[in-house]
Formats: C-alpha cells, structure tokens, sequence
C-alpha cells in the first residue's frame, strides 16, 4: 500500500519520507494514512459531513526614510497585521454540481507598530500592539463547471471586540490530482 502511494509523489523525496517515518510509531502513521485509510473506512460513521478550514494573512511593512530630526541617523517604521480564522462548517447541500456548507469560527487580529531610532537614546523608541478575537458566521458555495474546475464564492461576518468585520471572497479553482486543487481570486 505504502508503495502504491508513492506513485504520485516525487521521486528523490520518497527516501527523506520513509526515513522521517522510521522514527517513532507517531511519525510512522502520519506518513501513512493509507495504512489506516481501510481500517477507519469500517468504522460507523454519523452521516453529518463537517468540514474544518481557516486562512492565516501576514503583512509587514517597513520603511527606512532620511530623518527630519537632527543628530537622528535613521528611523524604523515597521505595522504588522496578522489575521488567522479557523472554522468549521456543515454541509448543507451536497450535490455533484453544487455544494454549500454553513460555517461558524473565531477570528484572531493582531496588529502591532514599532518606531524605532538610530542612533538610539536620543529619542526613546515607541512600540504598541493590539489583539482582538471575534465570532463569526458565513458560507461557502462551490459550483462544478467541469469535472476539473469549479468557481467558489465565500464570506463571513463576525462581531466582538474589533466591532463588526466581514470578509468575502471568490475564486476559480483547477483541479490538478483528485486531492489538489489550485485556486485563483
């Protein structure tokens, strides 16, 4: 079985994968999911389709401008955003050509902002950082126009304590391998 998978992957990293494997049961078994695949295919299943998903944005933004101040060499200037929304969803409509699903998660911001002077100690260094979670709701519709693409449409909206935020998106998505699929929007 473990051979059989490997007929999709590349050649010169099947060695570094069966080396990672051998050392532990625990990383044996990540590296072998068909092994278990037959196993937990006769286990009883609920019949409720759940599906976990997320996103993660970084954005960093530094500028290094000529100093208005004299005796001051140089100033910093860095902002950073991180977002990360995990969530999880129930399908709704299951269909070949149309599949909706419900999702409910959280949303994490960060955002921080760094001043900084050179040389240092003529001006003290200024640095502030925020976090907020929020919840949130949406959806997630995905329409087949072939066997290997497919359009996508998501959103959702939340509250709590950034206020209000929403986000939505689309994209068209290429199914390469029956387990990937390269998405643009």
């Amino acid at each position: 079985m473990l051979e059989e998978s490997d007929a999709d992957r590349i050649p010169g990293l099947i060695p570094v994968k069966y080396q990672r494997m051998a050392v532990s049961p625990f990383t044996f078994f990540r590296g072998a999911a068909i092994v278990q695949a037959p196993d937990l295919a006769k286990a009883p299943v609920s019949g409720i389709m759940v599906q976990a998903c997320g996103d993660c944005h970084l954005a960093t933004t530094r500028r290094f401008p000529q100093s208005p101040f004299p005796g001051i060499a140089s100033i910093k200037a860095k902002a950073t955003e991180t977002i990360f929304t995990p969530k999880a969803g129930y399908r709704v409509v299951d269909s070949p050509k149309l599949q909706a699903d419900a999702l409910i998660g959280l949303r994490y911001w960060h955002i921080g902002e760094n001043l900084s002077f050179q040389p240092s100690g003529l001006l003290s260094n200024y640095s502030q950082a925020a976090n907020f979670v929020d919840v949130i709701a949406g959806a997630k519709i995905s329409m087949g126009l072939s066997p290997k693409a497919s359009v996508t449409v998501l959103g959702d909206a939340g509250a709590g304590q950034a206020n209000v935020d929403y986000q939505v998106a689309a994209f068209l998505g290429y199914r390469v391998k029956p387990t990937v699929m390269l998405g643009a929007g």
